[in-house]
């Protein structure tokens, strides 16, 4: 049932949605797989004179219909009249009654209706100025504007490849620092790719601020001409610099990576393909989960007791892994159909966003957040 009264003008007739209103879509499977109009019930063509009692208790209950063109929605209600359903209205096509309603369309290909195709990584920081030197000076990466979140917190925000890095800065959190082990299930390191040309000022700059290269190779990694860098932040987050030689200029540099050791491959496998549904890839060896242009690598090999997982106030570092969703609900129902639990109910953050949090392999978190228009 759709909540919130719409007045509508389609066809010069005028329409009122409202809690006695249900807006069925009539197309395919296929197509309501590829996105429906938010709090639209599918029920196929097809499927009309068997399943629509189910959702419609009174013949007189208002009944709006759409389809993809509203050819079909045209025929289903010519079918509902015929079977004594008297208050039935075709209004269209999908993305009219889109507009129409003020409703969105939800796209599920877009995991849990994402707003964006690609991941986040939120970090739990100490130092805004070890953040914006290391992000913005010495990588050089595009800022976007800070958000200031309450209890007097600031969020720094870069992009990385097509994701965004966000830093929750509190001066508390440095009291978290010496609890942080050194080998450890979860979120375990970033991988950053760059064009070739941007290898030597990052080098200079790294120099110069006296942070150390823990590890420079020159590699092959699936099939494409790499020169590695590994490091440490000035927080001691691990992150890997993967730059690409010219001849590969075709490959995108708006991928990041987030790499994750877990206990348990097929674990995880079950939760990063099931739960998420990331769409696995084969990459040398690699266990290697995608969405749009991020990919989680995932590891088993370290030796460890030890999971180093929790909110942004409970450890230091790369803290957990955000999808950016338009319909909370919509991702909480999606989340428990697919065999995974809630490990935070939906809240507000203030007058930004609503968020909620799942627990993946080794208890690391997910966090489903929508802004609040």
């Amino acid at each position: 049932m759709i909540k919130k009264l719409y007045l509508i003008f389609v066809l010069l007739i005028t329409f009122t949605v409202d809690a006695y209103s249900i807006l069925i879509d009539v197309r395919t499977r296929e197509e309501w797989d590829a996105g429906f109009i938010e709090g639209a019930t599918h029920i196929p063509l097809n499927n009309l004179v068997s399943e629509i009692n189910r959702y419609v208790l009174n013949d007189k209950e208002e009944i709006l219909l759409y389809c993809r063109s509203g050819n079909r929605s045209g025929k289903a209600k010519l079918l509902l009249n015929s079977l004594g359903y008297t208050n039935v209205k075709n209004l269209g096509g999908i993305s009219e009654v889109s507009q129409i309603l003020n409703l969105k369309i939800i796209n599920p290909n877009l995991l849990f209706g994402s707003v964006d195709d690609h991941l986040n990584l939120v970090f739990s920081s100490y130092s805004k100025n070890f953040v914006e030197n290391f992000y913005g000076n010495i990588l050089n990466l595009k800022r976007i504007p800070n958000v200031q979140l309450p209890e007097n917190r600031l969020m720094i925000r870069y992009i990385a490849g097509e994701s965004e890095l966000k830093f929750i800065v509190d001066k508390k959190n440095e009291s978290l620092v010496n609890n942080k082990p050194s080998k450890f299930y979860g979120i375990a390191k970033l991988t950053l790719y760059f064009p070739i040309e941007s290898k030597d000022k990052i080098l200079n700059r790294l120099r110069e601020n006296q942070l150390e290269i823990l590890n420079y190779e020159e590699n092959i990694i699936n099939n494409i001409n790499t020169i590695k860098i590994d490091l440490l932040d000035f927080e001691k987050n691990a992150i890997e610099l993967i730059f690409i030689k010219e001849e590969f200029r075709h490959y995108k540099y708006n991928y990041s990576k987030i790499n994750v050791n877990v206990s348990d491959l097929t674990e995880a496998d079950n939760y990063f393909s099931k739960t998420l549904g990331l769409e696995k890839i084969n990459l040398q060896n690699e266990n290697i989960y995608k969405m749009g242009k991020t990919l989680i690598g995932v590891d088993k090999n370290i030796n460890s007791k030890n999971n180093y997982v929790g909110m942004p106030n409970e450890i230091i570092g790369m803290s957990l892994i955000q999808f950016v969703v338009k319909d909370i609900t919509f991702s909480r129902n999606e989340i428990l159909k697919r065999g995974g639990e809630i490990y935070i109910e939906p809240y507000k953050i203030g007058d930004l966003a609503i968020i909620m949090f799942t627990q993946g392999p080794n208890g690391i978190l997910f966090e489903f957040g929508a802004a609040i228009n």
